[in-house]
């Protein structure tokens, strides 16, 4: 629980310093697979989109050489830093990457969970019973 609220945290203090909008819309999309992944993928309006890409592009080159922390920190944002070390144990092959809905002007953060089932799967009305 307290990883998601990180994560949370992280996403929608992002979104309100760097969209460029008072109050952006930011859309939540949850699914699982068949990898035993949990996919989150949050995507929030964009103001700048050259901008966006291109510090997209240097974060995606840092987070998938394992140099995020360093180099994230050194220009002053934290937030992808501390969300590529939350995934940094997930299975998946591409935890974390960010890009940008260029016709949308959305940022897009897509992040990968491995879990673990415990139990057999419930919908919600069964949990009642």
């Amino acid at each position: 629980l307290f990883t998601f609220t990180d994560v949370f945290f992280v996403l929608f203090d992002n979104a309100q310093k760097h969209s460029g909008f008072q109050r952006p819309s930011i859309t939540i999309n949850v699914e699982t697979n068949d990898q035993q992944l949990l996919r989150i993928v949050v995507e929030s309006d964009c103001q700048n989109v050259p901008r966006a890409i291109q510090d997209c592009e240097k974060a995606n080159a840092l987070i998938s050489s394992g140099q995020y922390t360093k180099g994230l920190s050194a220009e002053g944002g934290t937030g992808l830093a501390k969300l590529a070390k939350i995934v940094e144990n997930s299975k998946s092959k591409q935890p974390l990457v960010v890009s940008v809905k260029e016709a949308e002007k959305k940022f897009v953060v897509a992040m990968e969970f491995s879990f673990v089932e415990l139990g057999n799967k419930r919908t919600l009305g069964e949990l009642g019973e």
